[in-house]
């Protein structure tokens, strides 16, 4: 998780998690919730070039499978897509947010 983003994120929170391996067409998407965050960033050593994030964990919401995903085996290293419910906002919302920003830049510190 990006540090720009982290203050979005809590303990328990609602998740979507859409496999790689498996096509989101078939299997759909699991369910599950953030059981832990990182108290620091990370910096991966593989990747010198790498931004810096935290470690999030998701527990698969298991009583909540459809047939499909019964049968899906999750195994340590499979890319996942990840979509962390933060909460609703209204498209006004997102269409005055550039709006809100450029009346900032004109302020004096």
């Amino acid at each position: 998780m990006r540090p720009e983003d982290i203050a979005n994120i809590k303990r328990g929170q609602d998740a979507t998690i859409k496999l790689s391996a498996y096509d989101y067409t078939i299997y759909g998407s699991l369910k599950g919730q953030v059981q832990f965050i990182s108290a620091d960033t990370f910096k991966d050593d593989r990747k010198p070039d790498g931004d810096p994030h935290y470690k999030v964990t998701l527990q698969v919401d298991l009583a909540n499978l459809n047939d499909r995903q019964a049968y899906i085996e999750i195994r340590p290293g499979m890319q996942a897509q990840v979509e962390l419910h933060t909460g609703e906002k209204t498209v006004l919302r997102y269409l005055m947010k550039p709006l809100y920003k450029s009346r900032e830049a004109f302020r004096e510190p």
